[in-house]
């Protein structure tokens, strides 16, 4: 059997809307996803479809699954997808291995800690590389994941996963995901879904890899179990296989809190904790690229700036501001998480980011930027300068002996310093600027 370019196909599983092949491009040995002509009308499904390919497209990881594409298009409609015979398909490299829930049992059932935290954190580099990117899997979950035989992992099944840089894509208010690992947000139908959403998943596959069981057993219907995902306690690994560590536990529980703002706040992040390195992450809010350096403005209690708006315009976790101190000043990004976006001085973004530059000048000159979040509430620069300086006094006070300020490369001191210098000369110039407009 044929599928245009691809020869030697033989199918090797169904699902309830199409087929999956194996087959072979060249001497390339793919695995074929089809949607049967049956269901081309539906534009949700094709519309997914279509979306899976075009994420596989940007992904070059090697534990991520890779996109085969034909050379030879006869409509390009579908493109990275490929349309024949009525039928529309994506090609990807077919992958040996064991998904883990099979690698388990495979194994005799959960697996030893320092097994199951290698493992991890391949999944997490992997993991981070996909957020690094700007996107959201949604769908993580032991059997989307695949163990191959020398031990490496590839990340599979992208048909759900979220470009969260696009301010096309919406979930609405529908559930995605897979119940008992989908996390509290997504069973909620909840519009803030970002990379936390697959730490909470991740979470659920650690706690599968350590006691051999799934942490939130299906219900008599998915209403169930996902108001069981939102409502009930998280299962304690340890009353499931007493050779877990407390440690591990604690990892877990922290990994799968039900408020994001308390999770690890990055794949990276999450690794290091595994790893237990000795240079810390403060455990609060991390920016976009996994440094500690952020805060956060929301409506959300947890949020380094609360913002209380009567409206409900503004998200719950609506705008990351990182810095970084520099010769020439203080370098801000500011990064939109929210659903209605946010105003940078007349520029405005929603699911992505910009950077203004506060350059080290003396006098009255006061750097202050207009930022006006949801088009309702105007943040006031001073609180959030405010907790700039005790994020940044938080992280010298926690700040470890025998890392970088005892090596001889004293980058991060040198960087709190001249931040801190600029802070100090920025409030400043608030007071000189009030104190003019006062005359």
């Amino acid at each position: 059997m044929t599928i245009g370019e691809f020869h030697n196909v033989q199918e090797i599983g169904q699902g309830g809307m199409g087929t999956v092949y194996q087959g072979y491009l060249g001497s390339r040995k793919v695995a074929i996803k089809e949607i049967r002509r049956d269901y081309m009308s539906e534009e949700d499904l094709v519309r997914r479809f279509r979306q899976e390919a075009s994420i596989l497209d940007q992904l070059d990881h090697p534990s991520v699954v890779k996109i085969v594409k034909p050379q030879h298009y006869e409509d390009r409609r579908y493109y990275p997808a490929f349309e024949h015979d009525g039928s529309l398909y994506i090609a990807m490299d077919f992958i040996e291995g064991l998904t883990l829930d099979k690698y388990i049992r495979a194994n005799g059932g959960p697996l030893p800690e320092n097994t199951a935290t290698g493992l991890m954190c391949r999944i997490l580099d992997a993991m981070e590389y996909i957020r690094q990117k700007g996107l959201v899997h949604r769908d993580i979950k032991p059997s989307n994941i695949i163990i191959r035989p020398d031990g490496s992992v590839c990340i599979i099944d992208f048909g759900i996963a979220k470009d969260i840089t696009s301010s096309g894509m919406t979930t609405g208010r529908c559930v995605l995901g897979t119940n008992g690992y989908m996390s509290p947000e997504q069973a909620e139908g909840g519009l803030t879904i970002d990379s936390r959403t697959d730490i909470y998943s991740l979470g659920c596959v650690l706690f599968f890899m350590v006691t051999g069981t799934h942490a939130v057993q299906k219900k008599a219907s998915d209403m169930e179990t996902r108001i069981a995902i939102i409502r009930d306690a998280f299962p304690r690994a340890r009353d499931i296989n007493p050779a877990v560590s407390e440690r591990m536990e604690s990892i877990i529980n922290k990994a799968v809190d039900k408020n994001m703002l308390r999770r690890f706040q990055s794949p990276y992040e999450f690794k290091m904790e595994l790893l237990n390195d000795p240079i810390r992450f403060l455990q609060t809010h991390v920016s976009m690229d996994g440094r500690p350096d952020c805060i956060t403005i929301g409506r959300d209690p947890g949020c380094d700036v609360v913002i209380h708006d009567p409206t409900g315009k503004v998200s719950r976790q609506h705008l990351e501001i990182s810095w970084d101190s520099r010769y020439d000043g203080t370098q801000y990004t500011f990064r939109d998480r929210s659903t209605n976006g946010t105003m940078i001085n007349e520029v405005f973004i929603k699911g992505s980011s910009c950077s203004l530059l506060d350059p080290v000048i003396t006098g009255p000159h006061c750097f202050c930027p207009v930022i006006i979040l949801a088009g309702v509430t105007i943040l006031d620069w001073r609180e959030a300068l405010s907790a700039i300086t005790r994020k940044e006094a938080a992280r010298q006070t926690l700040q470890p002996a025998g890392t970088e300020a005892d090596t001889g490369h004293d980058t991060r001191s040198d960087r709190e310093d001249g931040l801190f210098s600029s802070i100090g000369k920025l409030f400043s110039r608030l007071k000189n600027h009030r104190q003019d407009q006062t005359l």
